[in-house]
């Protein structure tokens, strides 16, 4: 089933994301560390990049591991980096088209 993402700022190097799928959504408090957005910006030659950008593609990615409903509630990008070793290179080339 097809997904819809809708990603928001909330403050600094933190946004809120509705996660959609069918009847059911669910939110998410994600938060992007500095270094984090700079090396992706840097992997994908795309300095222009805005971190609501790198929050979709990442939501994306984790979609298509797990379901919604699997996400945590807050996803800190820099653990999940250093956690999941398909992060940087799978989101980067997800950030290059």
């Amino acid at each position: 089933m097809r997904q819809h993402v809708e990603v928001r700022p909330m403050g600094e190097h933190e946004f809120a994301a509705l996660v959609g799928e069918g009847d059911i959504a669910t939110r998410h408090r994600v938060v992007v560390p500095g270094e984090v957005s700079d090396e992706l910006r840097v992997q994908a030659a795309r300095p222009e990049l805005t971190e609501q950008q790198i929050v979709s593609e990442s939501l994306a990615f984790l979609l298509e591991h797990e379901p919604p409903t699997a996400l945590p509630h807050d996803i800190d990008l820099g653990e999940l980096n250093r956690d999941d070793e398909r992060f940087l290179p799978e989101v980067s080339t997800r950030l290059m088209r």
